[in-house]
């Protein structure tokens, strides 16, 4: 997989340490792969993913050639955690194929972070 021209950039939080959560929500187009659903929900950190610089590089990188569905979810999941650095990034990626539905899930958090009762209730966990 080429990588895009794009990257995603960030804003500093102005909550830092308070419980925030953001979701991304995207139909997606895969060059290889036909039509998915992304929901990304993270808990920032130091900085804020920027919107706008997220959103063209999910529309890069869906033009490129992946060779299974896994192998995008693990490729946005792993960008994602390593260009923003959240404190905890969930990533749920849906697709049919042969009139089967399969949902991905997947997450990453920073080592000594710690899911706040409130956030574990919001992420049904």
């Amino acid at each position: 997989m080429a990588d895009t021209s794009v990257h995603i950039t960030c804003h500093p939080n102005p909550q830092v340490g308070q419980d925030m959560l953001v979701q991304f929500s995207e139909e997606l187009n895969l060059k290889t792969i036909g039509s998915a659903k992304l929901v990304l929900k993270y808990v920032p950190d130091r900085e804020i993913c920027a919107t706008e610089t997220f959103t063209t590089w999910l529309q890069e990188t869906t033009g490129q050639d992946f060779p299974y569905i896994e192998a995008f979810a693990i490729h946005t999941l792993d960008y994602f955690y390593n260009q923003v650095m959240p404190a905890y990034v969930e990533l749920a990626l849906t697709f049919e194929a042969n009139n089967l539905n399969q949902t991905i899930r997947m997450h990453r958090q920073q080592p000594l972070y710690q899911l706040s009762e409130g956030l574990l209730r919001e992420l049904g966990k």
